[in-house]
């Protein structure tokens, strides 16, 4: 199973899972087995469910699982969150397949950085950083994409151009804070 920390950090989603329901909700407090997982900075290993009292699992229990790893998945920017191997086997798991998993951990974490990273720098070179609105280049592209469906699919295709009369003055006047502060505004009330 591997368990996404959502973006408030109060609870884990199951993103991927054999045996588990996709999307099921787990609290990521420590009392909680994969709560204390990302907590500590090494994997898990459980040698046995049911004399294991370090933490509440009942779902784990109910599935049959006896044994457990588990390992936090941390990028450069935080926990992303956990990934586990379950056994229906006591002692199924053993401090050097707990370190294993761990390296498997490492690996999303800078695979899913590196994502992070390609996303990021996708939005700003998309995207103006003073309103997050479409820049020049993605208007021209969608406009370019839109023109090559209409010429498709024989329909017409218009284009709104609007422009802040007398923003230089602004800017003369009162300072590109109050310029900034004007554009984030215009830009604010375009998205509404």
């Amino acid at each position: 199973a591997i368990r996404e920390l959502q973006p408030d950090g109060t609870h884990m989603d199951a993103v991927a899972a054999i045996g588990f329901e996709i999307g099921a909700e787990i609290p990521a407090d420590e009392q909680r087995f994969a709560g204390h997982v990302l907590a500590g900075d090494e994997p898990i290993i459980v040698w046995e469910w049911a004399s294991e009292r370090r933490f509440s699992v009942p779902s784990l229990r109910g599935h049959g699982i006896r044994a457990t790893a588990a390992a936090a998945i941390r990028g450069r920017s935080g926990a992303f969150g956990v990934i586990g191997v379950h056994s229906a086997t006591v002692g199924a798991f053993s401090g050097e397949e707990g370190q294993w998993l761990q390296s498997i951990a490492d690996l999303l974490a800078s695979a899913l950085d590196r994502e992070r990273s390609e996303a990021v720098m996708r939005h700003q070179s998309l995207h103006d950083a003073l309103t997050g609105l479409p820049n020049r280049a993605l208007l021209f592209d969608r406009v370019e994409h839109a023109f090559g469906r209409a010429e498709r699919f024989g329909f017409d295709v218009a284009v709104l151009l609007l422009d802040v009369d007398g923003f230089k003055t602004v800017n003369d006047s009162l300072g590109h804070q109050a310029g900034d502060e004007l554009l984030i505004e215009v830009g604010s009330r375009l998205q509404e």
